[in-house]
């Protein structure tokens, strides 16, 4: 399941999440 996070909730749901998180930064500017 894909999700959005920001400064608010990033160390909520990811950091203190008890599950396996997989994170994927991308950018426009990317490529």
């Amino acid at each position: 399941m894909a999700s959005e996070f920001n400064d608010s909730n990033f160390q909520e749901k990811v950091i203190s999440s008890e599950k396996l998180t997989v994170v994927d930064f991308w950018a426009e500017w990317c490529g």
